[in-house]
């Protein structure tokens, strides 16, 4: 059955299905969501408010994303 996923939501998963068993810190989790998303150059631990300070719609990213067949 397919499922269909919000790009927050698909790149949640995919970061939990390829790091089985590790634990993230919460900037740890918000700079990959926000590398992912266009937002910053580079996968880094990131801030809420530098996140907010440097938000711009024009940065984030709208194409279609799957999930590799491999992660599960």
């Amino acid at each position: 059955e397919e499922v269909s996923l919000t790009k927050k939501e698909y790149d949640l998963l995919y970061l939990f299905l390829t790091n089985r068993g590790k634990v993230f810190s919460r900037e740890e989790i918000l700079g990959m969501l926000a590398c992912s998303a266009g937002l910053l150059d580079e996968n880094r631990p990131a801030a809420m408010d530098e996140l907010i300070d440097a938000f711009d719609w024009k940065k984030v990213r709208t194409e279609d994303m799957r999930l590799p067949e491999d992660v599960f």
